[in-house]
């Protein structure tokens, strides 16, 4: 029996459609494919008809290689790849020649040139006017890379027809640097790389830039609305609650599908303009469970941990900490909270938008303000509530299907 090693390269492009192959001929109905490392040992069928054509499809990730799992071959190996991802595969393998016939010849098959394969490098160093980006080319697809860059602009899935920059030519790691943004808004980034199939795109990214010139005191602009903002005790809050995202009815559960989602109360739009939306924990956090995360909150701000709404706590004079941090007296069911003197002191603002309960119904509007800390407390996120029946603040825990109202805090 006589053996001859190999090396198959395949590129492909992005999709499950074929886009690349590479075939090789041996003279002999004897002939098999054998991957190194197989487990389990290959038997090849005896005998195998002549032109037999087997085919290896594999999805594969850029630079990855292409697991050996093996696959009996006849007389014509074609090797066909298809992945969900740009990049390259090789397979090591072993052609066996059963020794019945001659040794076996091998032809080098048609290598079609496809688009590269690339990554977007999520944006950094993110100012009001200004980010980085840039992105990895990992493969040119078997044809140079004449050009590469970023794309870039306030909608989604940007390409080469709007704004982009120019970085160069060839593979790997390229940085960009975007110039002339606007400030408060949310871009859309995708690397691209141009060969002689077409131009290729990464992943595509968002970021949101920052408020120019911004100062604690002025109103913060993100998502459409202006927010009154607030320094206490060495922190920049917002002094309204936040109102950003999608309605959703208050039965339907908060997804990670890539959209903010909000409840407003009764299911009632005008609510969250008043009071602003009610998020199940996860949904602010963005699925995420890391403490004091930005989760929906603009760049440059975070959600607050459970330790910072203890130092909001503890820089407000006693007594009444609650009825200093509520605001907007007429909202407010008439009690012990807003018979306070010290009614809306702080400027704070805390309004009472009420609860989402877990089974979907909604309670307590105009009774009661919850708020979200980004701290998980014994498996429970933490939490802050004013109560029209209590002049005081109340800290505790809740139950992260609950709907609540959410602050954030300037990094």
């Amino acid at each position: 029996m006589k053996v001859y090693h190999v090396m198959f390269v395949i590129l492909w492009i992005q999709s499950l459609t074929l886009s690349g192959q590479c075939t090789y001929t041996t003279a002999n109905a004897g002939d098999y494919f054998a991957p190194e490392n197989w487990v389990g040992g290959l038997q090849p069928p005896n005998p195998i008809p002549n032109g037999v054509v087997v085919t290896l499809n594999h999805p594969m990730t850029c630079g990855g290689v292409i697991e050996n799992n093996g696959t009996l071959n006849g007389t014509t190996i074609t090797i066909l790849a298809g992945g969900s991802y740009g990049g390259y595969g090789v397979f090591n393998g072993t052609i066996i020649n059963q020794g019945r016939l001659s040794p076996g010849t091998f032809a080098p098959g048609t290598l079609v040139n496809v688009l590269a394969g690339l990554t977007t490098t999520a944006a950094t160093d993110i100012l009001a006017n200004t980010a980085i980006s840039g992105g990895d080319i990992c493969h040119d697809g078997g044809s140079a890379v004449t050009a590469r860059g970023v794309c870039y602009g306030l909608n989604p899935f940007p390409d080469i027809n709007g704004l982009h920059t120019n970085d160069g030519s060839g593979t790997g790691a390229f940085m960009s640097n975007l110039t002339g943004l606007s400030a408060g808004s949310t871009y859309y980034v995708r690397a691209y790389a141009t060969n002689a199939a077409g131009t290729a795109y990464g992943q595509q990214e968002s970021f949101v830039t920052l408020v120019s010139g911004f100062t604690c005191g002025d109103l913060l602009s993100y998502g459409g609305k202006d927010y009154a903002t607030l320094q206490l005790g060495g922190q920049c809050w917002m002094a309204e609650n936040l109102n950003i995202g999608t309605m959703i009815s208050g039965v339907t559960s908060q997804t990670n599908n890539g959209i903010v989602e909000k409840y407003c109360y009764g299911d009632n739009m005008a609510n969250c303009a008043i009071y602003g939306g009610l998020y199940q924990w996860n949904e602010m956090m963005q699925y995420t469970t890391t403490e004091g995360a930005q989760g929906i909150c603009p760049s440059g701000w975070h959600l607050p941990s459970f330790t910072e709404w203890i130092i909001l706590e503890g820089v407000l004079p006693s007594p009444d900490k609650g009825s200093r941090l509520a605001g907007n007296a007429g909202l407010w069911t008439d009690g012990v909270l807003d018979s306070s003197p010290d009614f809306g002191t702080s400027g704070f603002v805390a309004l009472p938008g009420g609860l989402r309960s877990t089974n979907g119904s909604f309670f307590n509007l105009n009774g009661f303000a919850n708020f979200w800390s980004s701290s998980e407390l014994g498996g429970f996120p933490g939490n802050g509530g004013l109560f029209f029946f209590s002049a005081d603040l109340g800290l505790g825990t809740g139950n992260k299907a609950l709907g609540y109202s959410v602050r954030c805090v300037m990094d």
